[in-house]
């Protein structure tokens, strides 16, 4: 069954077991002999989030298509992270930064909350979620709170000059 998702990767497309991965090539499990049980990859971007999210690098958010065999795990007592396993998966392309922003002003509720405690925000990008919500001075506070585990906002990295 094919099957279209998120998979959370650190700059250098290597994911949360140590696997490098490159944008449009299938990996699979076959020729992978660290992976026992397959590849993770959420439905939803907030939930992939949590294997590096709270990581004080850079972080690139893929979008993923497997056609491979699906399977759901039972559910860990230590995350209500929804994840499915599958044997196959390639990126089919990794989000810019501004459109992992515009998804997550998109959510609501519990969603929302997730994606806010595990995406490290910019200054200019923590305001632009308060003014979605001019008037409500909870979210505010939980916005400034889940943003400090971070130490300091997030800044893109440019890369070092030579010579």
């Amino acid at each position: 069954m094919a099957a279209v998702g998120y998979k959370t990767f650190n700059k250098d497309l290597i994911d949360e077991n140590g696997i490098e991965f490159e944008v449009g090539i299938k990996h699979d499990t076959f020729n992978n002999d660290r992976y026992i049980i397959g590849f993770r990859f959420n439905i939803n971007l907030e939930d992939s989030l949590e294997n590096f999210g709270n990581l004080e690098e850079d972080v690139c958010i893929a979008q993923v298509f497997t056609d491979g065999n699906l399977r759901r795990p039972e559910k860990i007592a230590y995350t209500d992270n929804d994840y499915i396993i599958t044997d196959e998966l390639e990126i089919i392309k990794i989000l810019k930064r501004e459109a992992v922003i515009e998804y997550g002003l998109n959510l609501s509720g519990e969603r929302l909350q997730k994606f806010i405690n595990n995406f490290r925000l910019t200054n200019e990008e923590i305001k632009m979620f308060c003014w979605k919500y001019p008037g409500n001075v909870d979210f505010r506070k939980y916005i400034k709170e889940c943003q400090k585990k971070f130490n300091k906002p997030y800044v893109k990295k440019l890369p070092k000059r030579r010579g």
